[in-house]
């Protein structure tokens, strides 16, 4: 028997889902009593696809909370992986790994910009706060290469570019003046003594 729903004395046996937008029969939406016509505004192929990613997502946010320096390095190597390809940058692919970013940051616990402690949770509301670790760039047009990349927080590399605080910048600039009088002379001197040896940042 094909099911029917009613709009005034006309027989409908389609309805159009408002997640894919397609028209389908009747049967492809699930019963619900308390939805117009008896049966759910999104098709049971989409309500499945959106059970499916309701639930990996809560996988992802279970598994970031049991290791946030792990899905955080995971999570910086990804954006830059994503940055040198859309700004075609240079890349120092075998040294930069996920493993490398990971150590570093469990050697690092604070800001060597402003000193504070970086914050590895996840709040899972899709905002970048500010004690969070970024990789910065310490000369943009470099790209991502040993020596030019650090370890920065969030607040420190947002001031970098936009900040008219004077104490902010005053901040920054002995970061900058200091970094300077310490970069590596090539990146073997910096490879060669991490994580087991000296550290450079």
């Amino acid at each position: 028997m094909v099911d029917e729903e009613y709009v005034g004395d006309y027989r409908m046996t389609m309805r159009m889902c408002n997640k894919c937008g397609k028209e389908l029969p009747l049967e492809r939406f699930m019963k619900n009593a308390k939805s117009k016509g008896g049966r759910t505004s999104t098709c049971r192929d989409c309500y499945n696809a959106q059970t499916r990613e309701r639930y990996r997502q809560g996988s992802l946010s279970a598994a970031q909370d049991r290791e946030p320096v792990a899905w955080r390095a995971r999570t910086l190597r990804a954006n830059m992986v994503q940055r040198v390809r859309q700004k075609k940058l240079p890349f120092d692919r075998a040294v930069l790994t996920r493993p490398y970013i990971e150590a570093w940051l469990l050697r690092t616990p604070n800001c060597p910009c402003c000193g504070r402690p970086f914050d590895f949770a996840y709040k899972h509301d899709g905002v970048r706060h500010d004690d969070a670790p970024s990789l910065d760039r310490f000369d943009p047009d470099k790209g991502y290469v040993v020596g030019n990349v650090t370890l920065i927080c969030w607040r420190c590399n947002r001031v970098k570019y936009t900040t008219t605080v004077p104490d902010e910048l005053e901040a920054v600039a002995r970061w900058i003046r200091k970094r300077q009088d310490t970069l590596p002379e090539a990146p073997g001197d910096f490879v060669s003594g991490f994580p087991g040896g000296s550290y450079h940042w």
